[in-house]
């Protein structure tokens, strides 16, 4: 059992950095085509050699299309 738990820690530990080093490229950004965004959730695959990322824009489409890309 404490195999899982400390499966499940690191898990939830990469994530997190994710998150906060996502979040921390896009706040430092000085680009134009980035606009105001944040990082709300980060899903790691069942193997961990991938991750889905959500951001939340604020602001119009076209600048919503621009930051994603970026």
């Amino acid at each position: 059992m404490p195999e899982q738990r400390a499966r499940t820690y690191h898990r939830n530990r990469v994530a997190s950095t994710f998150s906060d080093e996502i979040g921390r490229c896009s706040k430092v950004s000085c680009r134009p085509r980035i606009a105001e965004s944040y990082v709300t959730d980060v899903v790691l695959a069942p193997g961990g050699k991938s991750a889905r990322v959500f951001v939340a824009v604020h602001g119009s489409e076209a600048e919503e299309e621009s930051t994603l890309e970026a």
